[in-house]
């Protein structure tokens, strides 16, 4: 298997995964003509050639591109959970968290994290020899989550904010209680001792994601996990343009 994320921050998130000619995106929180560019010069195809698209949740940097997905390219299938189904205005296939199912080659199971949505969640996307999964948009690390993770060979892990930038930060006091709160996002700190957990259980390779522009840079959130993880694992940040392949 292979990633590629297209983007990964408060301003748009859409992440690829590939095997074979099986083509997943993971979130459309960016433009449909983003994802056609990004589609056309990391794999050479085109929206119209992906198995799915998988959404973790309702807000617009998760879904932007949704409705243009639905009106030009309508025989690409959305997933979502109920809840989320209901807030997106688009016709979705229902994903069950904890229910696993097959798309192309690969399989896919979805779990629920606490955000201040009405059902979000994360997936976990197995070729049956390796694992991913993406995990941003959480307030706290449930028993939940960690079940459905650990173990992943590759993780996508949010590491949003830096508590001491985003308490002294531009944000009205409403939106910074609302972020560190336990259905906001995922400080350093607390994706710094999950990562040190991930390592334990055979994770080798972790992804920073959905970092703030506002209340992070990549140093900080660097820094707080290798600090935790003291080598053994390779730890990079997903940023707003196109990565290079990773080898899941």
């Amino acid at each position: 298997m292979k990633l590629y994320t297209f983007s990964s921050g408060s301003k748009g998130n859409a992440a690829l995964i590939c095997e074979g000619g099986t083509y997943i995106l993971i979130d459309a929180g960016i433009s449909l003509k983003r994802i056609k560019d990004a589609l056309l010069n990391t794999v050479c195809v085109s929206p119209g050639q992906l198995a799915a698209v998988l959404i973790t949740h309702e807000h617009s940097d998760h879904i932007a591109a949704v409705p243009m997905l639905h009106k030009y390219f309508p025989a690409v299938p959305v997933y979502a959970t109920g809840g989320t189904s209901r807030g997106l205005y688009s016709p979705c296939l229902d994903v069950t968290p904890g229910v696993p199912f097959e798309i192309g080659t690969l399989r896919v199971s979805a779990f629920e994290t606490p955000h201040d949505t009405a059902q979000s969640c994360g997936y976990r996307v197995s070729d049956g020899y390796r694992s991913f999964s993406l995990l941003t948009d959480l307030g706290h690390i449930t028993s939940g989550v960690r079940n459905a993770v650990l173990g992943s060979d590759t993780v996508l892990l949010e590491c949003n904010h830096d508590l001491d930038m985003l308490w002294s930060g531009p944000y009205p006091y409403y939106l910074q209680t609302r972020v560190a709160g336990d259905y906001g996002h995922l400080n350093n700190n607390d994706a710094a001792n999950f990562a040190l957990e991930l390592a334990q259980s055979g994770t080798q390779r972790l992804i920073l994601g959905h970092l703030s522009q506002e209340n992070n840079t990549p140093e900080r959130a660097l820094y707080a996990v290798q600090s935790k993880l003291n080598g053994g694992i390779n730890v990079s940040c997903a940023g707003l343009t196109v990565s290079e392949p990773i080898e899941i």
